[in-house]
């Protein structure tokens, strides 16, 4: 089990004087996503597919997804063709 802190500082608007308040939430983490890569070498070209998949019994929308290249490496982004 998880725990979120959630911190306010405010001021009373009565008084005038500084408060806060904290409030702790428990919640269980759970992971929606399974990935899984792909890895395929083709005349010395190094490619790299990813698999992304729900494993939960509800949709999931993902507005965008975007993989950040590490040295020597290049990403590039590739859009589905529109329909």
């Amino acid at each position: 089990m998880d725990r979120l802190r959630v911190g306010v500082s405010y001021l009373d608007p009565l008084t005038n004087e500084p408060k806060s308040l904290r409030k702790f939430y428990r919640f269980q983490v759970l992971n929606p996503l399974t990935i899984t890569f792909k890895h395929v070498l083709i005349q010395d070209i190094s490619f790299v597919e990813a698999k992304i998949q729900n494993i939960t019994q509800i949709p999931l929308h993902a507005d965008t997804i975007v993989f950040v290249q590490s040295p020597p490496f290049e990403a590039q982004q590739l859009t589905a063709p529109d329909k």
